[in-house]
């Protein structure tokens, strides 16, 4: 069974180029798919295929979609920086609205399966997972040898849908933000296990490159700083694997399949316990000093109100992660407005295209209207994934104190 969406947002950003001229042109070109197993990377914690979702297959420099030749990747490894796969894009584009139009108010699965050698470096592999992302297909699952000779099974990992970057390091609440378990993998360096609060590092630890016990370490990482330890809670911890481009995909299985190892029990059935996202960023944040959340000014959300079809944590953590621009039109108040607090409540539209439409006052009672607009005017500047059937309207308010 898929995992609810649940994603922490960074911010990503992919290059997109034009079809180069040895790529397919438009129409049916088909052309064989590796057999089933074929060089596929191996794991052990896996799910059964499902039937239903495209394939997408990277056959040496060519890119398929269900058999159909989309592009190629020889642009990607000469230019040595990811790059959107255009004809992939367009076919998956198609497939996703042609679903739509045969399934009218059903909510789109966004689910593809990826049938990609084990030896394709992570700058590769990035660019055609990210490219199903912005097609729509953020529920993303690697083909894997699984057990059997010539069995295939899927391991997942979900897409981070790009967001703007944040006005600076510390941007977030670090006080209200959960723990989230960065996996960093570098070829021939030891594999970093980083959690992060907010801006603030809870911990670090290093496992040598392709230690046969990554697993069990991190079960004990879990064990220590789970943010989900209770049975009854049904949310699972989040994790973030971080691949350098020159990463290998059996390597970046291996690392999904250890954070799947450690299960608990959720419905009476065994869970794995991390939600795990494969993200196009290839190193953390840099460090930010943790700082008392009791000093200094802080920003808290209130209730949060969203008509609309795209998932209200997206949009939460979306606009926590630009906290820091918020923040810094409150403190330029407080350098006018010694001891100013209050509430910011802001009405906005995200348009069919995931762009901020309109932004206006849903009842505000800060008392200094120059900090207010600031703040408005920051929120026109974000941007979300694409809504499902229209545009999306939000009140989100905001409560300012100097702490």
């Amino acid at each position: 069974m898929r995992r609810a969406l649940l994603l922490p947002l960074l911010p990503l950003a992919i290059s997109c180029t034009k079809p180069s001229a040895d790529q397919a042109a438009p129409g049916p070109s088909a052309a064989p798919s590796p057999a089933a197993d074929d060089g596929l990377p191996s794991a052990a914690n896996t799910e059964p295929l499902d039937p239903d979702a495209p394939a997408i297959v990277v056959d040496r420099d060519q890119v398929l979609v269900d058999g159909v030749v989309v592009g190629d990747v020889k642009a990607i490894r000469e230019a040595g920086r990811a790059q959107r796969v255009d004809g992939a894009f367009t076919a998956l584009k198609a497939k996703r609205e042609a679903w739509k139009a045969a399934h009218p108010g059903a909510p789109f699965p966004g689910m593809a399966l990826l049938r990609i050698p084990r030896d394709t470096r992570a700058l590769v592999v990035k660019s055609v997972f990210q490219t199903a992302a912005y097609a729509g297909y953020p529920n993303l699952s690697f083909a894997v040898a699984a057990g059997a000779p010539g069995r295939t099974e899927r391991i997942d990992a979900d897409a981070q849908i790009p967001g703007p970057p944040p006005a600076d390091p510390g941007a977030g609440s670090p006080d209200a933000e959960e723990k989230v378990l960065y996996v960093r993998l570098v070829p021939d360096k030891p594999v970093t296990l980083t959690w992060r609060q907010g801006a603030t590092v809870v911990a670090v630890t290093e496992v040598p490159w392709r230690d046969a016990g990554l697993a069990a370490k991190l079960a004990q990482e879990w064990s220590m700083h789970r943010e989900h330890p209770d049975p009854r809670d049904r949310k699972l911890d989040q994790a973030i694997v971080q691949a350098d481009d020159a990463t290998e995909l059996r390597d970046v299985v291996a690392a999904l399949d250890a954070l799947y190892e450690t299960k608990r029990t959720i419905d009476g059935a065994p869970s794995p316990v991390f939600h795990v996202t494969f993200s196009l960023v290839t190193a953390d944040p840099a460090p930010v000093p943790a700082r008392d959340p009791k000093a200094g000014p802080k920003t808290t959300a209130g209730a949060v109100q969203v008509s609309g079809r795209l998932p209200p944590e997206v949009i939460q953590r979306i606009v926590r992660q630009n906290f820091g621009r918020f923040r810094q039109c409150y403190e330029k108040g407080l350098a006018r407005v010694p001891h100013l607090e209050g509430k910011v409540s802001v009405r906005f539209v995200i348009a069919k295209d995931g762009s901020v439409g309109s932004v206006s006052d849903a009842g505000s009672d800060l008392p200094d209207p120059t900090t207010k607009k600031c703040i408005l005017a920051a929120f026109s500047g974000l941007s979300f994934p694409e809504p499902e059937g229209g545009i999306v309207t939000v009140v989100y308010p905001l409560v300012f104190n100097p702490g």
